[in-house]
């Protein structure tokens, strides 16, 4: 009877988490639009499930608002996989990603010319950094995670204060900027160039 009760509790922590997991999933969707919680859902869990995913599917499927969309079968990023979560938010090409150390934060730079700071925990976009005027090709961060260092199409490499949004240098190579990087003291960075040129440069402060 013990490992019956255990084996019962053990499948109801795993429905559980199958469940949190579909939500995480479905967030960058629901933000937006929640009546599509019922087919965001059936379209990340598994068809054959336990006792409580069986349910939750009949109780999603009859109250979403009609007329709706309901997948027959889960055909959207599966719950429990290794995809954690989507960010959404860049109108255009995500070319290059950096993370905070503490895997907290996030920095993308994207085709729509902007960097965009991400809470990884939320999945939410914290702010927007504007002040390239073409693609943002290369994003890397210092140690300490207050500055990002970004290369674009626009030839400049430029670095920003993370919690203030704001430039605060700027560095104009003869070539689009296709690849930079940070070393461990935070002062010196390294940017290549689309003339196969690799600048040494030092932040100053």
């Amino acid at each position: 009877m013990q490992d019956e009760t255990r084996d019962h509790l053990q499948q109801e922590d795993a429905d559980v988490a199958l469940a949190r997991d579909a939500l995480r999933l479905s967030a960058h969707v629901l933000s937006r639009e929640r009546t599509q919680l019922a087919s965001q859902l059936l379209g990340r869990l598994p068809e054959h499930a336990g006792s409580r995913l069986e349910a939750l599917y009949r109780q999603v499927e009859r109250f979403a608002p009609r007329p709706c969309l309901l997948p027959r079968r889960p055909t959207l990023s599966p719950a429990g996989g290794p995809l954690l979560r989507i960010l959404e938010g860049h109108s255009s090409t995500v070319y290059a990603v950096a993370l905070t150390l503490d895997g907290k934060r996030a920095v993308s730079g994207s085709g729509d010319s902007t960097l965009k700071i991400w809470d990884l925990e939320t999945g939410k976009p914290l702010q927007t950094l504007q002040g390239h005027s073409n693609w943002v090709s290369a994003v890397a961060l210092s140690p300490d995670g207050k500055r990002a260092v970004s290369g674009s199409g626009d030839n400049t490499l430029k670095v920003w204060d993370l919690e203030k949004g704001a430039i605060l240098a700027e560095f104009t190579a003869d070539g689009n900027v296709y690849a930079c990087a940070t070393a461990p003291n935070g002062k010196t960075i390294v940017a290549g160039d689309s003339l196969g040129r690799v600048h040494f440069l030092s932040y100053l402060e």
